[in-house]
This record gives C-alpha cells, sequence and structure tokens, in this order.
C-alpha cells in the first residue's frame, strides 16, 4: 500500500519504488564519495554493516530494475500495476465533501476505482522533482488532480506546492486556503483534539518550496517565486549546507533580498542567474 490508503494490497506502487530507487542511488553515492575521500571511514562501516561489492552490486540491479510504472509514451505514471484498469469516477458527482467518499461509494467500490485517498503520485512529484522533466510533471498532476479525494490532511499541501512550481497559482493558492482551514476554519472543526501539525509543515513547505521556489538540491541555494497576485510580500530564513539565509521577496515575486545571517560565502540563484551572498550583506536583486 502506498500514500493511497483506499487501495491496499497493490502490487509495484510508483511512489514506494521510485522513493526505494532513489534511495538506493544515494546509497551508492554515499559508498562512492567515502571511497575516494574517507576510505578508512568506509571499511570501519563496511565491516559493521557487512556490506562489499556484492551488496553494491544488488542495489545496482535493484534499482535499475525496480518498476517505476511510466509510460514513455504518454508520460503518465501508473500509481500502481493495474490502476489505470479500474473504473474513473467524477468526484464532484458523487459527493460535495460533507462525507468521506468511501462513505460516500462504499469502501469496496472504491477499492476498485481510480479515486484517490491522497497526493501520491503527486507526493511523488513534489519529493522528486529533480527526477522528473516539466512535461511529466505537468501531464501526471492534470491526470491524478481530479482523482485525489483528500481524505487526509496532509494531500492539499503537496498539490499546493506541485501546483505552484507548475505555475497554476489559482488552484496552488486555493489549495493552501483548504490546508489552513483545517484548523483556522470555525466550519471545519477539526482542531478540538490539537492541531494538525503535519498539515502545517505541509503549508510552510507549500509557501517556501512552492510559491517562493526554493530548490535545495543543486549547486546553489535557489529561487524562483511565483507569488499569488494580491501577496504584498514573503518573508523567511532557509537553512543551506551549513548556512542560514533570510530571503524577502516582494510583490508578484518582483524583487529578492537576501541576507547570508550565518556561515561562508556562497551562491544564490534568482531565476537561475547566479548572486553572490556574503556574511551580513545585504543583496537586492530586481
Amino acid at each position: 500500500m502506498g500514500p493511497d490508503e483506499y487501495h491496499e494490497g497493490v502490487d509495484d506502487n510508483a511512489f514506494t519504488n521510485m522513493i526505494a530507487r532513489w534511495n538506493l542511488r544515494r546509497g551508492l553515492e554515499l559508498a562512492e564519495l567515502l571511497a575516494r575521500r574517507w576510505p578508512a571511514r568506509l571499511a570501519e562501516l563496511s565491516n559493521r554493516l557487512g556490506l562489499d561489492e556484492v551488496e553494491y552490486a544488488l542495489w545496482r540491479t535493484a534499482a535499475a530494475t525496480l518498476v517505476t510504472g511510466l509510460d514513455e509514451e504518454t508520460g503518465l505514471i501508473e500509481q500502481f500495476a493495474g490502476f489505470f484498469a479500474l473504473e474513473p469516477i467524477d468526484l464532484p458527482l458523487h459527493t460535495d465533501g460533507s462525507v468521506p467518499v468511501d462513505v460516500a461509494l462504499g469502501p469496496s467500490r472504491v477499492q476498485r476505482s481510480q479515486v484517490v485517498k491522497q497526493a501520491d503520485v503527486v507526493c511523488l512529484l513534489a519529493l522528486l522533482e529533480d527526477e522528473f522533466d516539466p512535461a511529466t510533471r505537468r501531464v501526471n498532476f492534470d491526470y491524478y488532480e481530479p482523482r485525489c479525494a483528500h481524505g487526509s490532511s496532509l494531500s492539499r499541501s503537496m498539490h499546493s506546492l506541485v501546483a505552484a512550481r507548475l505555475g497554476k497559482i489559482d488552484l496552488a493558492l486555493r489549495y493552501l486556503r483548504e490546508t489552513a482551514a483545517i484548523d483556522l476554519s470555525e466550519t471545519m472543526r477539526a482542531g478540538g483534539g490539537g492541531v494538525h501539525i503535519a498539515a502545517l509543515g505541509g503549508l510552510w513547505q507549500a509557501v517556501v518550496l512552492g510559491f517562493a521556489g526554493v530548490t535545495l538540491t543543486g549547486p546553489a541555494l535557489s529561487v524562483a517565486p511565483r507569488l499569488p497576485p494580491g501577496w504584498t510580500g514573503l518573508d523567511f530564513r532557509v537553512c543551506w549546507r551549513g548556512r542560514r539565509v533570510r530571503i524577502r521577496i516582494g510583490a508578484e515575486g518582483r524583487t529578492v533580498r537576501a541576507t547570508l545571517e550565518q556561515g561562508a560565502a556562497m551562491t544564490l540563484a534568482v531565476h537561475g542567474t547566479a548572486h553572490a551572498l556574503r556574511p551580513d550583506e545585504d543583496v537586492r536583486i530586481g
């Protein structure tokens, strides 16, 4: 079972397999790095964990052969083996959101349908953005977004994040507001037992990684703001490779100010253009 808990006992869930593949490849990269720079440490770990070339070969084989569900012609990722053969359901025709869809349709029919409980492939797009080209991200978001019933408080924030990255700002903002409403809206009445702390973390990710366009995985810290109309600005801090950076984005993302508050000099990329950041120096772009 992947993140979509409406479908149990499935084979080759794309989220599970691709996350496993990503971890195997990072493990191999780390072993190669240790062999080059800290061979004594690698020898110590290998002895303690039973690692050898046979084990690494198994990792390579598994990473290369795990089923991903990706159709090279359409770019669509099948959520799990057989998902595309399940019954398509137009969600708005069957439920107004006042009751969970598995109650409205019954768990048996939901199990046989393409109704998704929460972000599954969409969560994969959020976590492993670099693994997919823009066209693949867009076609999969467009396919799975209308099939998602958002039966989890974790779902809408992931949809907000991916929609913002794709430039679907109005949709991203709607999902952001719906995520906030889980605890803030009087109509939801969902916070009596405490706040939905993971959903709050998802809100932060949607704002910083989505609307602010922060990317942490490249050679430089990157921002590519896509602020919704009406937002007067955005002010936040991020930690990146031992540094703390304050970033202030102006209305509609037209200006970016950055201050390196802690750590060594670094590069900040704004919409792909590199800018030098030095300690305690305030840099304005735009």
